[in-house]
Protein backbone atom coordinates (compact mmCIF):
# COMPACT_ATOMS: atom_id res chain seq x y z
CA UNK A 1 0.00 0.00 0.00
CA UNK A 2 1.18 3.37 -1.07
CA UNK A 3 1.36 6.15 1.43
CA UNK A 4 0.13 8.37 -0.97
CA UNK A 5 -3.55 8.30 -2.09
CA UNK A 6 -2.70 9.54 -5.79
CA UNK A 7 -5.21 11.00 -7.89
CA UNK A 8 -6.33 10.22 -11.44
CA UNK A 9 -4.37 13.07 -12.49
CA UNK A 10 -1.54 12.63 -10.47
CA UNK A 11 -1.17 8.55 -12.28
CA UNK A 12 -1.51 9.75 -15.48
CA UNK A 13 1.37 12.74 -15.31
CA UNK A 14 4.03 10.19 -13.49
CA UNK A 15 2.90 7.73 -16.30
CA UNK A 16 3.12 10.18 -19.02
CA UNK A 17 6.80 11.31 -17.04
CA UNK A 18 8.03 8.18 -17.13
CA UNK A 19 7.28 7.77 -20.73
CA UNK A 20 8.80 10.86 -21.63
CA UNK A 21 5.18 12.72 -23.45
CA UNK A 22 3.34 15.65 -22.40
CA UNK A 23 -0.35 15.26 -22.32
CA UNK A 24 -3.35 18.25 -21.87
CA UNK A 25 -5.65 17.18 -19.42
CA UNK A 26 -9.10 18.40 -19.62
CA UNK A 27 -11.07 18.06 -16.50
CA UNK A 28 -15.06 17.58 -16.49
CA UNK A 29 -16.78 17.90 -13.17
CA UNK A 30 -19.03 14.80 -12.23
CA UNK A 31 -20.06 12.01 -14.82
CA UNK A 32 -18.24 11.08 -18.09
CA UNK A 33 -19.82 13.71 -20.29
CA UNK A 34 -20.61 11.25 -23.27
CA UNK A 35 -19.91 7.55 -23.76
CA UNK A 36 -16.37 6.52 -23.44
CA UNK A 37 -15.18 9.93 -22.96
CA UNK A 38 -12.71 10.22 -19.85
CA UNK A 39 -13.39 6.55 -18.21
CA UNK A 40 -10.02 4.91 -16.49
CA UNK A 41 -9.54 1.68 -14.27
CA UNK A 42 -9.07 4.07 -11.35
CA UNK A 43 -12.33 5.92 -12.31
CA UNK A 44 -14.67 5.94 -9.32
CA UNK A 45 -17.30 8.58 -7.51
CA UNK A 46 -15.46 8.86 -4.59
CA UNK A 47 -11.93 8.62 -3.74
CA UNK A 48 -11.20 5.15 -2.03
CA UNK A 49 -8.06 5.18 0.21
CA UNK A 50 -7.07 2.84 2.87
CA UNK A 51 -5.82 3.88 6.07
CA UNK A 52 -2.68 1.72 7.27
CA UNK A 53 -2.05 3.31 10.67
CA UNK A 54 -3.43 0.53 12.50
CA UNK A 55 -1.47 -1.83 10.42
CA UNK A 56 1.63 0.02 11.19
CA UNK A 57 0.54 0.78 14.59
CA UNK A 58 -0.35 -2.96 15.49
CA UNK A 59 1.79 -5.40 12.90
CA UNK A 60 4.94 -2.65 11.91
CA UNK A 61 3.76 -2.45 8.37
CA UNK A 62 5.82 -0.26 6.57
CA UNK A 63 4.87 0.23 2.28
CA UNK A 64 8.01 -1.57 0.60
CA UNK A 65 7.51 1.28 -2.70
CA UNK A 66 6.00 4.33 -3.66
CA UNK A 67 3.24 3.85 -6.80
CA UNK A 68 5.89 6.70 -8.54
CA UNK A 69 8.51 4.73 -7.62
CA UNK A 70 7.46 1.57 -9.52
CA UNK A 71 6.32 2.70 -12.57
CA UNK A 72 9.64 2.41 -14.94
CA UNK A 73 9.82 -1.08 -14.42
CA UNK A 74 5.61 -1.43 -14.51
CA UNK A 75 5.76 0.41 -17.92
CA UNK A 76 8.34 -1.24 -19.67
CA UNK A 77 6.86 -4.83 -18.44
CA UNK A 78 3.43 -3.59 -20.28
CA UNK A 79 5.26 -1.96 -23.81
CA UNK A 80 6.80 -5.80 -23.71
CA UNK A 81 3.24 -7.37 -23.32
CA UNK A 82 1.68 -5.25 -25.72
CA UNK A 83 4.54 -5.14 -28.39
CA UNK A 84 2.81 -6.11 -31.37
CA UNK A 85 -0.55 -6.43 -30.71
CA UNK A 86 -3.40 -4.26 -29.45
CA UNK A 87 -4.23 -4.11 -25.45
CA UNK A 88 -7.37 -5.74 -25.64
CA UNK A 89 -5.55 -8.56 -27.01
CA UNK A 90 -2.96 -8.46 -25.02
CA UNK A 91 -5.69 -7.74 -21.51
CA UNK A 92 -8.70 -9.77 -21.88
CA UNK A 93 -10.01 -9.78 -18.68
CA UNK A 94 -9.20 -5.85 -18.56
CA UNK A 95 -11.60 -5.61 -21.53
CA UNK A 96 -14.00 -7.88 -19.55
CA UNK A 97 -13.98 -5.73 -16.34
CA UNK A 98 -13.75 -2.18 -17.84
CA UNK A 99 -14.48 -2.28 -21.57
CA UNK A 100 -13.17 -0.15 -24.63
CA UNK A 101 -11.22 2.24 -22.38
CA UNK A 102 -9.04 4.10 -24.32
CA UNK A 103 -11.84 5.07 -27.31
CA UNK A 104 -10.03 8.01 -28.34
CA UNK A 105 -12.20 8.84 -31.39
CA UNK A 106 -15.37 9.36 -28.69
CA UNK A 107 -13.10 11.36 -26.94
CA UNK A 108 -11.59 13.21 -29.89
CA UNK A 109 -15.51 13.55 -31.42
CA UNK A 110 -16.54 14.95 -27.59
CA UNK A 111 -13.41 17.88 -27.62
CA UNK A 112 -13.89 18.87 -31.05
CA UNK A 113 -17.84 19.02 -30.48
CA UNK A 114 -16.62 20.92 -26.95
CA UNK A 115 -14.37 23.44 -28.28
CA UNK A 116 -16.18 24.37 -31.57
Amino acid sequence: MDPDAPTVARIAAEIDAVMGVKTEDVLVDGPPPASGVGETPWSVPVPVVCDMSAAERELGYRPVVRYADTLPETIAWIEEQLAGRDWREAYPKMVQAYGDLFDYAAEDAWLAERDG
